[in-house]
C-alpha cells in the first residue's frame, strides 16, 4: 500500500488517471459544500462534479475544483501536458467556453445533457477552465424520461483529441456525416 486517503466527507469517486509524474487525478461527485478545494480552483463545491490532483505521496492537494452545473464527473483523462479532460451529465446551467461545440442546454427539467470539459490545473480561477461544452440531444419526451445523455468514459490521444462515449435517448443527438448509424 503506497498510500490511502479520504477525500471529502460526502463525495464519491468515479474515475482516476495518473500522469507521467505519478500525480493522481480523481474525479466524481462532491456530495456537498464541504468538499476540499484549492485556492486556485475554478469554483467551490455545492454538490457538483469535482476533480482533484494529488502528488505521488497523496499527502496534499495540488489542485481541486468543482464545476457548477455538473451533476458529477463520470470519467477523467490526462494529456501529456497535464490537462484534465472530464465528462459526465448536467441538468443545465453548465458554464461553457466561447469555442464550445454546443453552447446551449438542449434538455429539459428531467432530461440531462452530456458535457465535456478541459481543465488546466497549472492555471488559476476562471483561466483553469480552458474548454467546456454541452453535448446532447433534446428531451423529446420530458414527461416520460427522467434521465438523458451521459458521458461515461473519456480518453485523449497524443494530439490532444478527446474521445467520449456514453448514452443518449434523444433522436437528435449530434452525429457526424457518414456515421455508421445516424438515427
Amino acid at each position: 500500500l503506497v498510500y490511502s486517503t479520504y477525500l471529502g466527507q460526502q463525495g464519491y469517486g468515479r474515475g482516476i488517471a495518473v500522469d507521467a509524474s505519478g500525480d493522481a487525478y480523481v474525479a466524481g461527485g462532491s456530495g456537498g459544500n464541504n468538499f476540499p478545494t484549492t485556492s486556485n480552483a475554478y469554483a467551490g463545491c455545492n454538490g457538483e462534479g469535482f476533480f482533484t490532483k494529488l502528488p505521488p505521496a497523496g499527502d496534499s492537494l495540488i489542485y481541486s475544483t468543482c464545476l457548477p452545473g455538473a451533476s458529477a464527473f463520470s470519467a477523467i483523462a490526462i494529456d501529456g501536458s497535464g490537462m484534465a479532460y472530464v465528462t459526465g451529465s448536467t441538468p443545465g446551467s453548465l458554464p461553457t467556453t466561447t469555442n464550445a461545440f454546443q453552447s446551449q442546454f438542449k434538455g429539459c427539467a428531467t432530461y440531462a445533457n452530456a458535457f465535456f470539459s478541459v481543465f488546466d490545473p497549472s492555471a488559476s480561477g476562471p483561466a483553469s477552465l480552458t474548454y467546456s461544452t454541452y453535448f446532447g440531444a433534446t428531451g423529446y419526451d420530458c414527461a416520460q424520461f427522467n434521465w438523458g445523455d451521459q458521458g461515461q468514459a473519456i480518453t485523449v490521444d497524443a494530439y490532444g483529441m478527446a474521445y467520449v462515449t456514453g448514452w443518449t435517448a434523444g433522436p437528435d443527438f449530434p452525429v457526424t456525416a457518414g456515421a455508421y448509424l445516424t438515427t
